[in-house]
């Protein structure tokens, strides 16, 4: 399912929603980016708005963008002037097909934007001393081949992510309702059926949450969320090999699986849950990827029903929150801008790398990578 289609502005109303809910998202988020110049993408789908989120915040704009599998360059540029239009903001954004030195060394703020993407060593080698590099999403869904933040950090360019689940605009919350869309629009029910979700992530308990409150028995299986920090009367399980989770297999009607950023195979692999077992004890479970890595070919071959079939490839989710519509994608990249500003602000005040995050992350915006992450950056 492609949810990054082209956009459709046949409709007024439709760009006049999209317009409430950006304004919505700059003032929930007090977003002032005047003075500053933001590098992002000229997108596709949801993710065209972002350029424009900045610009009706005082940002000066620099766009990139290039043919990819959700259109081409002549498309994209057809959109974007749709849109600059209807904005008013048609001389106050730069859309260029190229990127060059000279235009990443003009920004504050770079967005981690996938037809930026990779973000490399050369270009991080562009950018000047003060910039910054907002990762437009939380931490844990960080992928290497994405971003070089090795060089980030001996170049001393300070990144962040996102906290999506704060208390001012939650976007975390989305996806409870998100994983309950995608079974609905594939038929699975959820009231009075028996769910296992292996989940480790921040995410967890908004889908519980909905989960429960759609009449569904869970059990969570999950290595890292402890017992005391499930607030839900739900039994959690560290191992989904263990004889409980065996049994409750046996007349599950579903399993979630939400385990990024673990990289092992859930199900197949050396350490997964073995798919010959679950075929004989269960061959009727149905099984949703929410974001996770299981073996594609091994449950397809035992003919098992996996949603969706075609692996999106590792560190990548299938489902993004997307397909709820525009509102979880402009609030993520104006609360992604939002850490940028505060990032950015803080460095041209003078403040060092360090000093300069740390000050950020008071906000409830911004959220930082873990200690065991930052191992493999400090090289």
């Amino acid at each position: 399912m492609s949810v990054h289609k082209l956009n459709n502005f046949n409709r007024l109303d439709t760009l006049d929603k999209i317009k409430k809910i950006v304004f919505n998202s700059i003032k929930k988020t007090d977003l002032d980016l005047s003075g500053l110049t933001v590098l992002t993408e000229a997108a596709t789908g949801n993710w065209a708005y972002t350029p424009f989120i900045a610009a009706l915040s005082g940002a000066t704009v620099l766009c990139f963008t290039k043919d990819s599998k959700y259109g081409t360059t002549k498309e994209i540029i057809c959109n974007f002037n749709t849109l600059s239009k209807f904005f008013g903001l048609k001389k106050k954004i730069h859309v260029y097909k190229k990127i060059t030195k000279e235009i990443i060394s003009k920004a504050d703020i770079v967005t981690n934007s996938g037809l930026l993407r990779p973000i490399d060593k050369k270009f991080i080698n562009s950018m000047k001393k003060t910039a910054v590099i907002s990762l437009m999403w939380e931490p844990w869904e960080f992928r290497k081949q994405d971003l070089d933040l090795v060089n980030c950090m001996k170049r001393g360019i300070a990144v962040l992510g996102v906290n999506e689940d704060n208390h001012i605009l939650n976007v975390a919350k989305y996806n409870g309702e998100n994983i309950l869309k995608i079974l609905s629009a594939n038929k699975i029910p959820v009231k009075r059926k028996n769910i296992i979700l292996v989940v480790e992530n921040r995410i967890y308990s908004h889908v519980i949450k909905s989960l429960i409150s759609h009449g569904a028995n869970v059990i969570l299986v999950s290595e890292s969320i402890c017992d005391e920090l499930n607030d839900f009367d739900v039994p959690v399980i560290r191992d989904l090999k263990s004889p409980k989770i065996i049994s409750f297999l046996k007349k599950c009607d579903l399993m979630i699986i939400n385990s990024a950023p673990l990289k092992k195979k859930i199900i197949g692999g050396k350490h997964g849950l073995s798919i010959s077992l679950l075929k004989k004890i269960n061959p009727d479970m149905r099984i949703l990827i929410y974001f996770g890595n299981v073996d594609y070919k091994g449950l397809k071959k035992a003919k098992l029903v996996c949603i969706p079939m075609t692996n999106p490839g590792l560190g990548h989710m299938p489902w993004t929150l997307d397909f709820l519509g525009p509102n979880p994608t402009i609030e993520l990249n104006a609360l992604g801008l939002k850490v940028g500003e505060l990032l950015a602000k803080n460095r041209l005040s003078n403040f060092e790398v360090e000093e300069a995050k740390q000050k950020a992350l008071t906000s409830p915006f911004c959220l930082d990578f873990t200690a065991e992450q930052k191992k493999h950056f400090h090289r």
